[in-house]
């Protein structure tokens, strides 16, 4: 049973990994200034992070940008250490 609880712990973590990634690709490209769409992989970056975005602010009333994507990044990192702690053994 704990073999199944750590890969679908590390699946947790891999995916989390992957939106933490993304928001801060995001806010340090938008604190720049830069052109989403002249960087590499950008179009991409501002598709998956607009959806985040809009998932997130659903649940959470936070209108500005950098704001929220601070607030998701602390939050990835809690759940990040929550699955890691108490899932994956």
């Amino acid at each position: 049973m704990q073999v199944l609880l750590n890969i679908a712990g590390y699946l947790i973590n891999s995916f989390l990994i992957i939106l933490f990634v993304v928001v801060l690709a995001k806010y340090v490209l938008s604190r720049q200034g830069k052109d989403l769409n002249t960087v590499f992989l950008g179009p991409l970056i501002k598709d998956f992070s607009e959806t985040i975005f809009n998932q997130a602010r659903k649940f959470i009333s936070i209108e500005e940008e950098s704001t929220l994507s601070i607030t998701l990044l602390v939050i990835f990192v809690v759940l990040f250490w929550l699955v890691g702690s108490f899932i994956i053994k």
